[in-house]
């Protein structure tokens, strides 16, 4: 790409576009997630309540016996008034008559459905497999922003400036409405949403639990842990994503490029297939530079020095 074509990105305007690429994704998941609307709390119920029937699982490899229902919850537990939700709740029923820990399922995201898990069968011979739906996506309340996904659709440049502020007006109006229809926008995070494990633990009647979490779900699983320690027996997390922020530091990718490549020098079948992996990664991945610096576009392989490409 020569000099005219090169597009200018500032850090901010990376952050932008990494942030509204997670917009649009979970936008875009939200048009096909499933309907909620048949979540709702049972009359008569209260906090702690679980209502669950027979019911089959779809998986991988076909349907498997289960208990679907409904856990109710306080919208904001600090509160004694506080208005009740529902979520649904799934129980994929281990085949053996004497299963070992049940399996919690926490998916990431964020904003995807926690009640979609189809590998369920992988693990429902010797394991429950649990999925609670998530507050303000799942439940009897969901967190639409239709105005937000308008504004983007009528903004095709992601990077724009008027596009940021467009998205920023459309956030604003959809909190507004949220919150003028009642809704406690604050009761519907991360700490919540482990609350709400939580309470369906206590009321499956469980002792001790697995957490099987991917991705953004790992965030839920590590706060889980600070928060009921207790209730874990296993923690298996894949694609570690910890709280905090989506960006990573060039210092802290260059360690563990540095770790991977003594463990790679220990491995006969690692080792022959490059004798130079630090900083051949490091020359061939792509580099965010300081604000207000060009944006440089290299292959992020590591493929052998000594290889033709």
């Amino acid at each position: 790409m020569d000099g005219s074509t090169t597009r200018m990105f500032t850090l901010s305007r990376v952050l932008a576009l990494a942030l509204i690429a997670l917009l649009v994704a979970g936008l875009a998941y939200l048009r096909s997630a499933p309907d909620s609307s048949t979540v709702s709390v049972p009359e008569g119920a209260k906090a702690g309540d679980l209502v669950l029937e027979r019911c089959e699982y779809p998986t991988e490899n076909g349907n498997y016996a289960a208990e679907c229902g409904t856990l109710v919850v306080p919208e904001k537990r600090a509160d004694p008034q506080s208005r009740l939700i529902a979520l649904p709740i799934t129980r994929i029923l281990a085949k053996s008559d004497h299963p070992r820990e049940p399996i919690f399922v926490l998916q990431g995201g964020p904003g995807l459905s926690n009640m979609t898990f189809e590998i369920a069968s992988r693990y429902a011979d010797e394991h429950d497999v649990v999925l609670v739906g998530y507050r303000g996506i799942d439940g009897s309340v969901r967190l639409d922003c239709p105005e937000v996904e308008s504004a983007l659709k009528h903004n095709t440049d992601l990077l724009d400036e008027e596009t940021s502020e467009a998205y920023a007006d459309a956030f604003r109006s959809c909190a507004g409405r949220l919150t003028a229809a009642g809704i406690d926008l604050g009761s519907y995070g991360i700490v919540q949403q482990v609350d709400d494990m939580e309470a369906a633990r206590t009321a499956l009647g469980y002792d001790k639990i697995d957490l099987l979490s991917e991705s953004a779900g790992t965030r839920t699983a590590m706060i889980y842990s600070w928060r009921y320690s207790d209730s874990i027996h296993r923690s298996v997390m894949i694609a570690v994503n910890p709280p905090g922020h989506f960006l990573s530091y060039p210092s802290t990718t260059d360690e563990q490029i540095g770790r991977y490549a003594a463990l790679c020098a220990k491995d006969d079948t690692c080792r022959r297939r490059t004798d130079d992996s630090p900083p051949h990664c490091i020359r061939r991945t792509p580099r965010f530079l300081t604000a207000g610096s060009s944006f440089r576009s290299r292959r992020a392989t590591c493929a052998s020095p000594h290889s033709s490409d």
